[in-house]
């Protein structure tokens, strides 16, 4: 089932990004290519947690994303 989405909707982003297969291999992509935007998951700037566009994010939210993560 494809699911619409509210990028600017953390559970939506989260969800989406925690189910998919390859979630760890794109924020690790993110990070080591400076890239921007949401990637695994999270906002990188620059290749770096970006904490400003992360603020809406709830400690359980953070909780699964290291559990995925492993950062």
């Amino acid at each position: 089932e494809i699911k619409e989405c509210d990028w600017s909707s953390d559970v939506c982003s989260s969800d989406l990004c925690l189910s998919c297969p390859v979630v760890k291999m794109c924020y690790d992509h993110g990070i080591a290519n400076d890239e921007q935007g949401v990637w695994g998951g999270i906002y990188i700037y620059a290749g770096a947690i970006d904490k400003q566009r992360n603020m809406h994010k709830t400690p359980e939210v953070w909780k699964r994303l290291k559990k995925k993560h492993v950062y």
